[in-house]
């Protein structure tokens, strides 16, 4: 079979890149020592590196993978280089000439691609593409990324949480409006947002949401409750649109590629066994797999805030005499 060798950042080096917001920049080394000289080289042409004892492989990133919603990999086996791309279904079918079935290859076909995985979807389950063609060069670059041969899909179910709708339910009861922001898929944001009784009839992609003015994309902030296809660039946009509205916003993630997102967020909250850059960028750490500790936060949080309240109004009543005499 295929060995495929994936090349990404760590935690702490994505964390890092973010933080210092140099976005663009993918840089990784496994197993490899880098000098100062390597590292500058690897920045400046911005390649990664992965070596071991019986793989080498090179992987150019020209963008950052999350907004292109692809990952690509160079890999060397049996002295014959192999591309290797996965992510998006549209996306990577867009540079798909062909597709292999059974061991052969045929003209690609993009409406046999929908029958297949169109159902899957609306089922909730989350499909990834893969894709791949022979190369004979050193580097990866953006025009090597077309006439690939579509290998087939992997597809993931991940059920929301038991105590999600539940936790739904409450926030609407403290007036806290509720706005999904994902870059799964439109169908598969639309099937898990049913289970769990929210808006679906307001639906926005990323790709559209690009295409906005900025006075059009703050007015259907408002509106729309489901968020779809996003970049991390997006997310952290749709999170300050709503903060120059006058919201204060709270946003709930695990994965690297709500990172943008917490940082821009009044209030980050990490879910419980998400990653540690992710922790350490959030202002609030779930510690139980229960979302229901959202309800009885901002509770508490409202105490505080009236009883700050009452405590400034009584010494303000109570020296105002003071200060007139003053």
């Amino acid at each position: 079979g295929i060995h495929i060798n994936i090349v990404q950042l760590s935690d702490e080096q994505y964390y890092n890149c973010l933080n210092t917001k140099n976005y663009d920049m993918i840089l990784c080394s496994i197993n490899l020592s880098l000098t100062p000289d390597m590292t500058t080289f690897f920045r400046d042409n911005n390649i990664a590196n992965y070596q071991n004892d019986e793989v080498k492989s090179i992987m150019e990133e020209v963008k950052n993978t999350t907004d292109k919603n692809t990952l690509k990999e160079k890999s060397n086996l049996n002295n014959e280089n192999l591309l290797i791309v996965k992510g998006d279904v549209e996306t990577v079918c867009k540079k798909c000439t062909y597709a292999e079935y059974r061991g052969e290859v045929y003209p690609m076909d993009i409406q046999s691609v929908h029958h297949i995985i169109d159902e899957m979807q609306e089922d909730g389950m989350k499909v990834i593409a893969v894709a791949y063609k022979n190369i004979n060069k050193k580097y990866i670059m953006p025009d090597d990324e077309n006439d690939l041969i579509l290998l087939g899909y992997l597809t993931f179910f991940d059920a929301p949480k038991k105590s999600a709708q539940e936790a739904i339910e409450q926030l609407k009861k403290l007036n806290v409006p509720i706005k999904v922001l994902t870059g799964d898929s439109e169908r598969v944001a639309v099937s898990v947002c049913r289970r769990l009784n929210l808006d679906t009839d307001n639906v926005i992609v990323g790709e559209k949401l690009s295409e906005l003015k900025d006075d059009e994309l703050s007015i259907l902030c408002e509106k729309t409750t489901i968020f779809a296809q996003l970049s991390p660039k997006q997310k952290a946009k749709i999170i300050k649109i709503l903060q120059e509205n006058g919201h204060t916003v709270g946003f709930l993630g695990d994965g690297m590629n709500d990172l943008h997102a917490i940082l821009q967020s009044d209030v980050g909250i990490s879910a419980e066994g998400a990653t540690e850059a992710l922790q350490e960028a959030a202002d609030v750490i779930l510690l139980k797999k229960d979302l229901n500790i959202l309800e009885e936060g901002i509770l508490e949080g409202r105490k505080v805030f009236v009883n700050m309240s009452k405590y400034i109004r009584i010494t303000a009543s109570s020296n105002f005499g003071n200060i007139l005499a003053v």
